[in-house]
């Protein structure tokens, strides 16, 4: 049997205005979600981009049906690593999915380092 596992999640909001009428990014506080799906990390050297030791490393993040959240520019920190959530992650409708599948938000996240 497939079993998720706890990761926590930070969601994206609009702070105040700067002086130029640009909203700041603010970050909620991490909240645990359980029974995410992990998938498998695929990492990648990142010293083309001018820092020698820097690597990334792109993991799926499957949320579980239940799960209501905006994952769009939302952080997901599993493991002591934060993942940053890539594009603007769509929830697939219930009849689509068997009633039998717990998960329905497929997530792509990447963390880089360095």
């Amino acid at each position: 049997m497939i079993a998720g596992e706890t990761v926590y999640v930070s969601l994206l909001t609009k702070g105040q205005e700067d002086a130029y009428g640009n909203r700041a990014d603010v970050y909620s506080e991490f909240a645990a979600v359980d029974n995410v799906l992990v998938g498998r990390a695929d990492q990648s050297d990142e010293t083309d981009r001018g820092t020698p030791d820097a690597v990334r490393a792109d993991i799926t993040f499957c949320f579980p049906r239940e799960w209501t959240g905006e994952l769009r520019g939302a952080r997901v920190r599993r493991g002591g690593k934060v993942y940053e959530v890539i594009g603007d992650p769509m929830r697939y409708t219930d009849t689509n999915l068997p009633p039998d599948i717990p998960w329905n938000i497929r997530t792509r996240a990447v963390y880089r380092d360095g």
